[in-house]
């Protein structure tokens, strides 16, 4: 069986896939460029502001390693069995029955 994916694998693959996109994004801005015939520094050019657009692209689309929870130490143990569930805390909860709810 396998088990969850350690905090080093996840940060890993973060850093592969951001500097995946970052490339993807500056290299298409150059080959984009090549079919104007253009000269060599235009090509340059294009894909220095490519890598530089994929950066912002990569920063706003593709979230940061630290932002997941460390598996190996749970914060608060659920009963749910690992399912996600959403917390309220008791000023927070609807008091309503189920039926009055979904109106």
């Amino acid at each position: 069986m396998v088990g969850p994916v350690s905090n080093d694998e996840r940060e890993a693959f973060t850093r592969r896939l951001q500097l995946g996109f970052v490339l993807l994004v500056g290299v298409s801005s150059g080959l984009i460029t090549l079919q104007g015939n253009p000269s060599p520094t235009v090509v340059v050019g294009a894909v220095a502001g490519g890598l530089l657009l994929g950066v912002l692209l990569m920063r706003f689309a593709i979230p940061s390693a630290d932002g997941f929870r460390d598996q190996e130490t749970p914060e608060r143990a659920s009963e749910s069995d690992g399912h996600l569930e959403r917390r309220f805390e008791s000023a927070d909860r609807d008091e309503r029955p189920q039926e009055q709810r979904n109106r």
